[in-house]
């Protein structure tokens, strides 16, 4: 059973005293992109987005693969399903 909170994750609305923008998970705060980064609501649709789709992916796998392996193997994925 995985220890880390499970999908999905959604980003909140602004929050001025947070300083940023809220990550929840079923109404629970879990994490915030701080104002002070370029950025922070990009920064929050991208934890979010890379969350949800590392859903059934262990960390320990996701901790093996090298910078940018994952996004390679989706990128041949796709390029096999097209047919090219």
């Amino acid at each position: 059973m995985s220890k880390h909170t499970p999908t999905p994750w959604k980003v909140g609305k602004h929050n001025g005293p947070m300083n940023g923008w809220p990550i929840y998970h079923d109404g629970q705060w879990l994490a915030v992109a701080l104002d002070h980064l370029l950025d922070p609501l990009a920064n929050a649709h991208r934890i979010t987005a890379a969350v949800n789709a590392c859903e059934g992916i262990s960390t320990g796998q996701l901790e093996t693969l090298p910078a940018g392996r994952l996004a390679q193997l989706l990128v041949n994925e796709g390029t096999h399903q097209n047919g090219l």
